[in-house]
């Protein structure tokens, strides 16, 4: 197991704490956004997240990103700029994972992470429990947490097996398909806005576990939460492997079905891979309707996935006529009052600006204006954030328009 203190001699340990705390919280208070009666749930050590990755490949790149500022914090232990330097990236590269401290309150789940370095001695579980602060709710329930899994580390165990807490199920698959369905609670009684970095990463970790844990061998509820979990870590390809396999394999509740093809659909788009929406709709077609076939709610996610692939203007008259089945006044109102029109491929071809779309299709400039504030008519936003009007995207919804007469 990696000792910091070998390659940084006597101060490596205090060198990675401090990086431990930028890392992790850059000087954030782990405790700011709990509420109630906050608890100690668990702890678990885990491979990098894709996040710390990420940032970590970018400093050892070219020195640049979030993990910069360690560079500061270790110059202002009175080292230059260059030894700062080698001793971040020597840091950074003996990183072997990540330790995981997990905190249950009435929001949900919070996590404090830590930089792993392969060695859970008695020096290191010290430092990991004063990392979490003075006012941790439960410092020796840790500590013992702590001990435990170097207990089961040097029988053998590894990720994902390598947890601890109270109540936590007798295997690595019930505890990570806990994790996964607390997490979840939080994110659906609407507690965080967006996905907090933090919760994305131990989306990721969740559904990475299950996966792990089980293979092709998790039942349709651990594949419900371990789709739903790629989803909200951005993994849009993992979370449609498992959200073909849960209608291949399972039945799920036709409400459950409906929410997750949404979420798919909206990640997909977000992604810029609205093309994994429409295949996965074709491929499970079948499957789908049996579950949903007439539903206004599996309608729309599809027409929104065609939309945002810029689809021939056939596609998008018949994805639109399947919305106009389902439910004539929500077809009507949604095509003209909804931002369904995000075009969401890397390119989108020739575009133009609001006065020439109103040009091109002999409207007046108001018109066009107005729906693309909206986002009710097709728009592209490049590289600069600018909003453009592709002209494949715009034909294709012209024609639709006045095939339904939805023009107002």
């Amino acid at each position: 197991m990696f000792d910091p203190k070998s390659v940084l001699g006597a101060d490596g340990e205090q060198f990675a704490r401090e990086l431990q705390n930028a890392a992790g919280s850059g000087g954030f208070n782990p405790f700011s956004l709990l509420t109630g009666q906050r608890r100690f749930q668990s702890v678990f050590l885990a491979p990098p997240s894709p996040s710390l990755a990420k940032a970590v490949e970018q400093f050892l790149a070219d020195g640049t990103g979030p993990l910069q500022a360690i560079v500061e914090q270790i110059k202002q232990q009175g080292v230059d700029a260059a030894e700062a330097a080698g001793r971040a990236k020597m840091l950074f590269e003996a990183a072997q994972g990540m330790l995981v401290v997990v905190l249950a309150d009435d929001q949900g789940l919070f996590t404090i992470p830590q930089l792993f370095f392969g060695n859970l001695d008695d020096d290191f579980i010290d430092g990991a429990v004063g990392l979490c602060g003075d006012d941790f709710p439960d410092q020796d329930g840790l500590r013992a947490c702590l001990i435990g899994l170097r207990s089961e580390a040097e029988r053998g165990k590894r990720w994902p097996e390598l947890f601890g807490g109270e109540g936590l199920g007798d295997s690595a698959l019930a505890y990570w398909e806990q994790i996964g369905e607390s997490l979840l609670q939080g994110v659906d009684e609407g507690l965080f806005a967006s996905t907090p970095d933090r919760l994305a990463d131990l989306a990721h970790w969740t559904a990475r576990a299950l996966d792990d844990s089980a293979g092709d061998e998790l039942d349709g509820d651990q594949l419900m939460i371990a789709a739903r979990c790629h989803l909200l870590a951005g993994e849009i390809e993992a979370a449609g492997a498992d959200l073909a396999q849960l209608v291949s394999d399972y039945e799920p509740e036709d409400e459950d079905l409906a929410v997750l093809l949404d979420q798919f659909t909206n990640g997909a788009i977000a992604k810029g891979e609205p093309q994994r929406a429409v295949a996965l709709f074709a491929e499970h077609e079948a499957a789908i309707d049996e579950i949903l076939g007439g539903c206004y709610e599996l309608a729309l996610p599809r027409f929104k996935a065609t939309a945002a692939a810029m689809a021939s203007q056939e596609q998008l008259i018949a994805a639109a006529e399947s919305l106009r089945q389902a439910d004539r006044k929500a077809f009507r109102h949604d095509l003209n009052r909804e931002p369904l029109w995000r075009i969401a491929v890397a390119d989108p071809g020739p575009v133009l600006d609001t006065h020439a779309a109103a040009e091109h299709i002999d409207r007046s400039v108001n018109f066009v204006a107005k729906r693309l504030d909206a986002g009710t008519i097709p728009f592209h936003r490049n590289s600069d954030g600018e909003l453009r009007i592709p002209v494949q995207a715009l034909d294709a919804w012209w024609a639709m328009m006045q095939h339904f007469n939805l023009l107002d």
